[in-house]
C-alpha cells in the first residue's frame, strides 16, 4: 500500500492525490478549490469573518461584546516573512474561538494560524475547534501543507503532532485504553497541557440525541486537544472527531455554549454531502455563536442559504474567488429567527 492510499480508521481512503491535488473518492469532490487553499482560506473564511481586522476591534477589556467592526471583508493577512513583527506581545483580545464544520486537511487551520502569528492585533490565544468524520493521515496534512512555503512549518508541526493511524483505529473501535499516546507538540512538552491529548467526558445524558457510537462508529475520546506554544501566544485545536451535528449538540449537552467569535463552514459539495449543510446541523452551529458571530463559506448553494436563513443567521454575498462568481458571509443576531 503506498502513501497515495492510505486509509482512514474507517478502512476508508480519504484522500486520493490527482495530479498533485487532494481529492475525496468518497465524496467525489476536491478539497479545496483551483486557486490554491491557503488563496482560498484567506479570500473566504478569513476575509468572509473580517480577519485579521476584527481582532483589532475587540480588545481585551471589551472581549464578549458585539463586534462593531468594517465590512471591507479583512485586510489580506501579512506575509510574516517580511511585513510583520511576530514577536510582539499581541495586543488584541484574550482569546478569540473560531469553529469550522470541516476540517479536511487541516489547511483552514493552518492559514488561520499563519495569518494569527502575522497579526500585530492578535489574541493571547486562538482557539481553533473543528468537526471531521474522516481524519487524514499526517502524511496527507505533511504533503497538503508543503504545496506552500508559509504553511509548510506549520503544517510540519500539525503533522508530528497528529495521532497515527493505529491510534486513530482504537479510537474509532472503541478501544482507547489499548492505544498508544498522541505525540506532542515539541514545544509544548513542558506542559501537561501541551501535550495532544483526547477528552474523556462522559457522553451527554440528554435525551433525543443520538449516540455517537451507533451512529458513526466514534466512541471515546470524542474531541482530539492539539495545543502549540508559539513565541506569539498559543494555538490551540480541538477536533471533534464524527458527525457535524451530532458532536456540535454532544458539545453544547456537556459543557454549553463554545461562544464562537468566527465559523468556518467547509463541507463538500452540499450535493455530495447534504447532511453537512442541512438545518440540523446550521441550528447546531447557531447554538454555540453569541451575538454578533460572523460566519463564511464558499457555498452559495440555495439549500444552504435556506438551511442557515431558518437557522437564524442573516446573509450576504460577497465576490468570490475564481473560478466562483460569489461566496457567502453572514452573522449571527443572538435570537433564532421567529417562525
Amino acid at each position: 500500500m503506498t502513501p497515495e492510499t492510505i486509509p482512514d480508521a474507517t478502512g476508508s481512503t480519504p484522500v486520493a492525490w490527482q495530479d498533485g491535488q487532494p481529492f475525496s473518492p468518497r465524496y467525489g469532490d476536491r478539497y479545496h478549490t483551483q486557486s490554491g487553499a491557503r488563496a482560498q482560506a484567506e479570500h473566504v473564511f478569513l476575509g468572509g469573518c473580517g480577519l485579521p481586522d476584527a481582532w483589532s476591534c475587540r480588545s481585551p477589556e471589551t472581549a464578549g461584546n458585539d463586534l462593531e467592526c468594517g465590512t471591507s471583508g479583512g485586510a489580506p493577512c501579512l506575509d510574516n516573512d517580511r511585513n510583520a513583527d511576530t514577536t510582539t506581545a499581541p495586543s488584541g483580545p484574550a482569546c478569540w474561538t473560531i469553529l469550522e464544520t470541516g476540517f479536511g486537511l487541516g489547511l483552514n487551520f493552518l492559514s488561520a494560524w499563519s495569518c494569527w502569528q502575522a497579526s500585530p492585533a492578535r489574541p493571547a490565544t486562538l482557539r481553533f475547534v473543528s468537526t471531521e468524520a474522516h481524519p487524514v493521515s499526517a502524511h496527507d496534512i505533511r504533503r497538503a501543507g508543503a504545496e506552500d512555503p508559509r504553511l509548510q512549518p506549520l503544517a510540519k508541526r500539525l503533522a508530528d503532532a497528529w495521532p497515527d493511524a493505529t491510534t486513530l483505529a482504537a479510537w474509532y473501535s472503541g478501544n482507547a485504553d489499548d492505544a498508544p499516546p498522541c505525540h506532542t507538540d515539541a514545544e509544548s512538552e513542558t506542559s501537561a497541557e501541551g501535550r495532544a491529548t483526547p477528552e474523556r467526558t462522559p457522553r451527554p445524558q440528554t435525551s433525543g440525541l443520538p449516540d455517537p457510537s451507533t451512529t458513526h462508529g466514534w466512541k471515546e475520546p470524542t474531541c482530539l486537544t492539539l495545543r502549540f506554544d508559539d513565541p506569539q501566544g498559543t494555538v490551540e485545536l480541538q477536533l471533534l472527531l464524527g458527525d457535524a451535528a451530532t458532536r456540535l449538540e454532544g458539545w453544547h449537552a456537556r459543557h454549553g455554549r463554545l461562544g464562537a467569535d468566527s465559523v468556518f463552514l467547509d463541507g463538500f459539495d452540499p450535493k455530495k454531502n447534504p447532511a453537512m449543510w442541512d438545518v440540523q446541523t446550521m441550528q447546531a452551529v447557531a447554538r454555540h455563536c453569541r451575538p454578533g458571530t460572523r460566519i463564511a463559506t464558499w457555498c452559495v448553494a440555495r439549500s444552504v442559504r435556506d438551511a442557515l436563513t431558518q437557522a437564524g443567521f442573516r446573509l450576504h454575498r460577497r465576490p468570490g474567488l475564481p473560478p466562483k462568481r460569489h461566496c457567502l458571509a453572514g452573522e449571527w443576531p443572538g435570537t433564532p429567527r421567529s417562525t
